[in-house]
Formats: C-alpha cells, sequence, structure tokens
C-alpha cells in the first residue's frame, strides 16, 4: 500500500518532482564537499549530503527507473485490457500438456522449445512474395482495426507467417495457418503491445491517417564515422523500412549475434565507404530525384548552419560579415535552384544530364570562407578570409552520405534491380553486414541478464527484434525489443496478455 502511494505520487507530480530531485542531488554534492573535506566536526553534515543523494536518486520519477517499471508491469498485469488490444480472446480454451510443468530438476517446459532465428533474405524478393518480414507495413483482414492507444497508431513490428515456423515451436501450440503481427506503443516506453493471429484473405495496410511527425517513431540513419543515429521520420516512409526475413530453427541455447559485435572493431564496412566518398565517385554521385533533393537539403543546412554558428560564437569581425554574406546569398541560389527542381521532379524523368547541369550551377556558384588560427604569443585568434570555392566542395560528404544511403535501402528494399550498379556493388557488402548481426528470434525463454522481468523468470519469447540500421528501429541505443508471454497464457493461446520490454544492454 505505501508503495503504491509513493509511486502514485511519482507519478502525479513528475515534473516538480524531477526539479525537486535534481536540487537534491546539487544540494548533496555541496553538503558531502564540505562536510567531509574539513573538520571530523562536519562528517554529520556530509552523512546528511550522502542520505539526500539516495533519496533523491530513489525518487527521480523516470521512466527507466526501477520502481516505475514495477508499477507499470503491476498495472499491465491487473488490467489487460487497458493496453489497447484489439485481439480477440481465443473462444476455445486448449488443453494445457504435461509438459507445460517444469520437472523437479528445472528443465524449462516444452513452451520453451523449438526456438528459431529471423535472418534479413539478401537480396530481398519481391514485397507481394514475402511471407514473413520485419517492419514496413502489415497484411490484415479488412474488418481488423489497427491497433492504437488513445492518441496515436501503434508502431508496427513484424509479422511471421505460423507456416515458416517448425511445428514443435511453443509445445505445438501455435496453428499453422495465418501469421501473427506485431504492434507496440511507443508512447508507453514499448511495454503495451498487440499480437493479432490474422488468417485467411489478407491486405496490405497503410497507417491510418494522420501519421504525425511528432509520435516518437524509431528511424535509424548512419553518422559521419558510421554510427547509428536516431531522428524522427518524415511523412514520406513507413516508419520502419520492411525487409522479408528467414525463419531456421536453433538449439534453445545458441547465442544468436547481435549488433553490439558489429561495432567491436572500427573496420566496419560503413567506415570503409566513409573513408571513399567524393562525389567523383559514381557510387555516390544522385541518381534519382530524391538523391539529387537530398544533397541539395543537406547542402543549404550546411551553408545556414555554420552562418548561425559563428552567430553565436561571439563578437564578428568584417571578415565574418563578408563570409557571412556569401553563404548567406548561396543558400538562397541553392534554395531557389531546389524549389525549381522540386517543380520540374512532377513531370520529368530523371537523368545524368540533370545532375550535370546541377554540377555546372554549383561550380560557378563561389563563396569564401574564414580560417581562425590562434596566436601562441597574444593569445588572439587570427581571422584569415579565404579564397573563393564553388558551393560544392562545401557539401559535408558524411551528413549526404547518411540521407543518401537511407534512400538507397529504400528502393533495394522494394527492388534492387532499380538500383545503379555502382551504387548497388558499393553498398550490397554494407547491408550484408548489417542481416549478419542483425538476427531476430522466436521461442525459447527470456534473457534474464538483459531484461528486468518484475519476478517473472519463465516468460516465453514470441518475438525479439534487436536494434537494425536496415529496418531503421532504435528502441534505446543498442537494445533489443522483446514480445514475451507467460507460459499459462501461451497454453490458452491468450495472445491478448502479451507483454512488451527493451533489454537493458
Amino acid at each position: 500500500m505505501i508503495r503504491t502511494l509513493l509511486l502514485a505520487f511519482v507519478l502525479a507530480f513528475r515534473i516538480p518532482l524531477m526539479m525537486l530531485c535534481a536540487a537534491g542531488l546539487v544540494a548533496s554534492v555541496f553538503m558531502m564537499s564540505t562536510g567531509f573535506k574539513d573538520s571530523p566536526g562536519d562528517l554529520a553534515f556530509g552523512a546528511q549530503g550522502v542520505a539526500l543523494m539516495l533519496a533523491s536518486i530513489v525518487l527521480f520519477p523516470s521512466r527507466q527507473h526501477i520502481l516505475y517499471r514495477l508499477w507499470l508491469r503491476r498495472q499491465t498485469a491487473q488490467a489487460p485490457a487497458a493496453r489497447g488490444s484489439t485481439a480477440p480472446a481465443r473462444p476455445v480454451r486448449i488443453a494445457r500438456p504435461a509438459a507445460v510443468v517444469a520437472d523437479p530438476v528445472g528443465r524449462p517446459s516444452a513452451l520453451h522449445d523449438g526456438r528459431v532465428r529471423l535472418d534479413f533474405i539478401l537480396p530481398p524478393p519481391v514485397p507481394a512474395a514475402a511471407t514473413s518480414w520485419i517492419g514496413g507495413l502489415p497484411r490484415l483482414p479488412s474488418q481488423t482495426d489497427w491497433p492504437r492507444s488513445k492518441d496515436s497508431p501503434y508502431l508496427f513490428v513484424a509479422q511471421v507467417a505460423l507456416a515458416d515456423l517448425p511445428r514443435h515451436i511453443w509445445a505445438g501450440l501455435a496453428p499453422r495457418s495465418g501469421s501473427l503481427a506485431f504492434f507496440t506503443d511507443p508512447d508507453t516506453n514499448f511495454e503495451h503491445v498487440t499480437v493479432l493471429h490474422v488468417d485467411g484473405l489478407l491486405q496490405d495496410r497503410a497507417y491510418p491517417s494522420p501519421l504525425t511527425v511528432a509520435q516518437p517513431y524509431p528511424i535509424l540513419r548512419r553518422g559521419a564515422s558510421g554510427e547509428l543515429l536516431a531522428i524522427p521520420p518524415d511523412n514520406s516512409a513507413p516508419p520502419l523500412l520492411q525487409w522479408p526475413v528467414r525463419a531456421t530453427p536453433v538449439d534453445a541455447d545458441q547465442d544468436l549475434p547481435t549488433p553490439h559485435a558489429k561495432y567491436r572493431t572500427s573496420d566496419t564496412a560503413a567506415a570503409r565507404l566513409h573513408r571513399r566518398l567524393s562525389l567523383q565517385d559514381p557510387a555516390f554521385v544522385p541518381y534519382s530525384w530524391p538523391t539529387l533533393l537530398a544533397l541539395l537539403t543537406t547542402l543549404i543546412i550546411d551553408l545556414n548552419g555554420s552562418v548561425h554558428s559563428e552567430q553565436r560564437g561571439g563578437k564578428l569581425t568584417a571578415l565574418h560579415l563578408q563570409s557571412h554574406a556569401d553563404r548567406t546569398a548561396a543558400a538562397k541560389t541553392v534554395m531557389a535552384l531546389r524549389d525549381g527542381l522540386r517543380r520540374r521532379a512532377r513531370s520529368e524523368a530523371f537523368s545524368a544530364e540533370i545532375w550535370e547541369g546541377v554540377v555546372a550551377r554549383l561550380s560557378s556558384l563561389l563563396v569564401r570562407g574564414i580560417r581562425s588560427t590562434r596566436n601562441p604569443e597574444t593569445g588572439i585568434a587570427d581571422i584569415v578570409l579565404l579564397p573563393p570555392e564553388p558551393v560544392l566542395n562545401r557539401l559535408p560528404l558524411p551528413k549526404y552520405f547518411s540521407a543518401f544511403e537511407y534512400l538507397c535501402r529504400q528502393v533495394y528494399m522494394a527492388d534492387p534491380d532499380r538500383l545503379p550498379p555502382p551504387v548497388r556493388a558499393a553498398l550490397a557488402p554494407l547491408w550484408q553486414e548489417d542481416a549478419a548481426h542483425e538476427v531476430a528470434g522466436m521461442g525459447g525463454q527470456i534473457n534474464l541478464a538483459a531484461y528486468v522481468t518484475a519476478g517473472r523468470t519463465d516468460l516465453v519469447c514470441l518475438i525479439e527484434v534487436p536494434c537494425s540500421a536496415l529496418i531503421g528501429a532504435s528502441w534505446h541505443d543498442l537494445s533489443s525489443f522483446g514480445v514475451f508471454i507467460s507460459p499459462e497464457d501461451l497454453a490458452d493461446w491468450r495472445l491478448d496478455r502479451a507483454i512488451g520490454m527493451v533489454s537493458e544492454s
């Protein structure tokens, strides 16, 4: 009762309590530094600082706080209907097999047997031919509503054909026809989920309109050194890119590859690509309207961003102002060029001649930058105005590549043959490296070392999807997202009682 009242207070006054706890942390540091650095007579003051720090940490109302997660688990267990699930309960109860009960030596029940790995298929088949996939859009019966919370639709994660899975997965309780479609609510830290068993005549379904940018759907793009960056999506693409997968049975105790291993070396495929970035390389030249517009947008952002950065940096000299004038005028010219190309894109097919015309236009547009070096004798920065250079030389290639690769991945996912051969030859090894490390799984037990289970150690894995550069899934940093169910609910095929979790590592 006391814990419930405490958590209710934490959730009701979250923002004021965050500020109060932050102030408590600052005060505790001051108390400890004052109490422990002077005479022994101040030790009590320092001890009070330690107590204040512990209290501030325990009461800090974070969604990652163990008390908050325990409370959310309790609420989920007490009111499963509050998750917004549209999956109807199966009317016929399935008899629970005797193997569900663990034997005296602690062997997992048969419900934990039949584990599979879900490998991305490269090159991907035609989307219509895929039977199981992660990301993209689902196929649902026309009468099935899209799962949603009060404010927004759920994020679609994956759809897996039950016929692709081994017969003995989940002790053979799963039907052999239809497929499982997995949805989750990002607003609840991915903990509210809906699992639908769909069968019969299925139709491609789009996200309910409107799909707003403000929704916290995760999208990954690559940073300057190949690292993954989470960014908000736009309305031109699904929140996650669709990628077909192949189910392969594995031993129950076999460890699956993880994305973490890919970043244990600096010599990744992404890093090798960044070392050869150049617009002289056919692999990185715009080949479509979206890639060309992405290049111009990146250039405009850099021109405007450098001006604003210097304006915030302090006192501006006359040389700064001359350089600002050049870059501001260049940004306006490039924006006008981009707007004209957008209008042409509505009625004209892209061609190599269009790119050559853009290069000629940008090569004739000159800007002057500045170089600032600090004089070691005077300590004063020396500002030098650099000679004029073509504006295209200012293009930040790593930022351009981030958008370029994302657009290429969209094309490759829909039809690999639409990519120009130099582009496909350069990027295919990158996607193959991603696929080798980003392996989802189904079946088996929960990984107790990775998830906070709130006391349940026997949960069964319905699906686990790691963070993925291919589909653009960023759950939390390099974490994994899993959908789990208790053995009792699985034996009754109560998919509406499944819960979602994000791993702690």
